[in-house]
């Protein structure tokens, strides 16, 4: 079922998501429950672990809506909903919880994939992804080897976990400037879309180069710690969110009129 691009995408509050207490964040796990609260029912997706091949598919399906005046642009902003469904599509293995009034249990049925709300079907891949990057503590220096904490959500639990950075060169700074300078933008079928698969795997390449330790993190129940396991495993998302965090605080100067760094 999926959307054309005329279709507005269903609003779901993000209350709708179950939230628990920290644990281990496996990336080992063979599925992953996401449980959605819809009038005090309890809807589960399950879905599949995903492999960069389909992230990367997602992060380039996001699409830059543009508002222009007399030629110029006035607003923008991106629509992740495509990517979405997309991205449910590829990875949802079963529900559970949602019956038909005459044919029953939904899960039973070939296709049990189109029965399912537009709206529960992003509600779920948002909060299979919902990783929240935490604000740096106050502090009196300056750390040019920033750890960054994430709190994610896996199986029901929230979870926070930790990458712990080197510091970054010259080259690596300028080439986050690269990756993070806007999108290209590439006229298809009446949108505009962005290059983000490509910059995704700039952005664990960046990742893979910097980092120097994680906590949090197991692999199929056992501890991960070291840069060598996460360059090896981490999940790219997880990557992603990290690496972005550590380059804000490295190039964030506070002031607008402080000179460039990188000139």
């Amino acid at each position: 079922m999926e959307p054309t691009p005329q279709q507005e995408a269903p609003a779901v509050s993000s209350s709708l998501v179950t939230r628990h207490s920290s644990l281990l964040f496996d990336l080992g796990l063979e599925e992953s429950l996401v449980t959605l609260n819809v009038n005090g029912l309890k809807l589960t997706h399950v879905f599949e672990r995903a492999e960069v091949p389909e992230l990367a598919a997602h992060q380039d399906a996001i699409v830059l809506r543009t508002k222009t005046r007399d030629g110029k642009t006035i607003e923008s902003e991106f629509d992740t909903t495509l990517a979405d469904y997309s991205l449910w599509l590829a990875l949802c293995l079963r529900v559970e919880g949602y019956v038909h009034s005459r044919m029953g249990d939904i899960s039973k049925l070939e296709n049990w994939r189109d029965l399912v709300p537009a709206a529960h079907q992003l509600a779920a891949v948002q909060a299979l992804y919902r990783l929240e990057a935490a604000q740096a503590e106050p502090a009196t220096t300056f750390d040019v080897s920033p750890t960054v904490a994430i709190t994610a959500t896996q199986n029901r639990k929230q979870i926070r976990v930790e990458h712990h950075f080197r510091d970054a060169t010259t080259s690596e700074l300028k080439e986050w400037r690269r990756i993070h300078a806007a999108p290209r933008e590439v006229n298809k079928r009446g949108f505009i879309v962005s290059d983000y698969g490509v910059k995704l795997t700039d952005m664990v390449k960046l990742y893979d180069a910097m980092i120097t330790a994680v906590t949090g993190y197991a692999f199929k129940g056992a501890v991960i710690e070291t840069a060598e396991d996460a360059r090896a495993i981490m999940d790219p998302i997880h990557a992603k969110v990290a690496i972005t965090e550590a380059f804000r605080r490295l190039t964030d100067v506070g002031d607008e009129d402080s000179p460039d760094p990188l000139g």
